[in-house]
């Protein structure tokens, strides 16, 4: 069977399970098998017409993204709505600086998406958490929270959303994914991702004590923050990693669930296990912290290990990373 044939074939499953649901055949049924087919296969290459419409239309594997993320309502009148509102002057600051460093050097990515989509998303996505936070502290009487919060690496995981589908939809994916699959990621104290951190030294000294306790060794103990959080916070988006293996990454995090970031993040980790070990803490520094000299990240090798660490992890080490997205964890040491 030549390529062609098989991704044509495979784009027609997805058509199949993407379309209103069949009799006797359930949302959740539906969902299920999706999950199934793109861990097991993948999604195959856009098409030509997919490529000459992105900007109006919903590519297969943004569509797939929106199912798997739960996507079923998008507003577009509620969406020019928030980006007239305009996100409050602070972070306005901060959307227009991390504008400036996405995928800098991706002219890939900068042929199909433009500075003025992603800040639209941005500015509309923070208008809506503003404007929600405040109707909630007018209602309780309560002050502040955390509405209008602004993280900064936002705008690497609002690009990769408007790369594959318009920007309407970009929009709502955005809005779904930090506020339903990972919430705690974005608190102001960074909680998810702390614990993240800590849950991915857990499960490095599990599958790896050797390579646990080099770096625990050179970093006194605490490795997982210093070397990871970026890694955590941009859901693998800020390593060395083309964006085309970056979509592949994401495919196999939709389909498992966002906990598989820290999983990822273990899995480079211990694909670097020689260097790491043969080096000191200036070579761990600039492999780690500030990823120089890295080979590109392979998506594919990447997300068969993590399956493969996660059926390793006891159940109760598993239940935590599970849920880290959502609530503080109690990490198992």
């Amino acid at each position: 069977m030549t390529e062609g044939i098989r991704h044509r074939r495979l784009r027609d499953q997805y058509e199949q399970l993407l379309r209103p649901k069949r009799h006797n055949e359930t949302t959740r049924t539906r969902y299920e098998k999706l999950r199934r087919l793109v861990v097991l296969k993948g999604i195959p290459p856009e098409s030509s017409r997919e490529r000459s419409t992105h900007k109006s239309l919903c590519s297969l594997r943004g569509r797939i993204w929106k199912m798997l993320l739960g996507v079923r309502v998008v507003d577009a009148q509620q969406y020019v709505r928030y980006v007239h509102l305009r996100a409050p002057v602070a972070m306005q600051a901060k959307i227009e600086k991390d504008i400036l460093r996405t995928f800098k050097n991706n002219h890939d990515y900068h042929q199909r998406v433009s500075d003025g989509q992603l800040r639209r998303v941005l500015n509309a996505y923070v208008s809506w958490i503003h404007e929600g936070t405040n109707e909630c502290a007018n209602d309780s009487g309560s002050g502040g929270g955390e509405g209008g919060l602004y993280v900064q690496g936002m705008n690497v995981l609002a690009a990769p959303f408007l790369y594959v589908m318009n920007e309407l939809d970009a929009y709502a994916c955005l809005c779904r994914l930090l506020n339903h699959h990972c919430p705690q990621y974005i608190t102001k104290d960074l909680r998810g991702a702390h614990d993240g951190a800590l849950l991915l030294q857990t499960i490095v000294e599990y599958i790896d004590p050797e390579l646990a306790t080099h770096l625990s060794t050179a970093y006194h103990g605490d490795w997982g923050s210093v070397t990871s959080l970026p890694t955590l916070l941009s859901l693998s988006a800020s390593k060395p990693i083309a964006l085309s293996e970056l979509l592949k990454l994401w495919d196999a995090l939709f389909a498992c669930g966002v906990h598989m970031n820290v999983v990822f993040t273990a899995a480079h980790i211990i694909l670097l296990r020689d260097r790491l070990l043969a080096g000191g803490h200036a070579e761990l520094q600039a492999m780690l912290c500030i990823q120089r000299d890295l080979p590109m990240l392979d998506a594919d090798l990447l997300v068969t290990l993590s399956l493969h660490i996660v059926r390793k992890l006891p159940d109760d080490m598993y239940q935590q990373l599970e849920k880290h997205p959502y609530t503080q964890a109690q990490v198992v040491q």
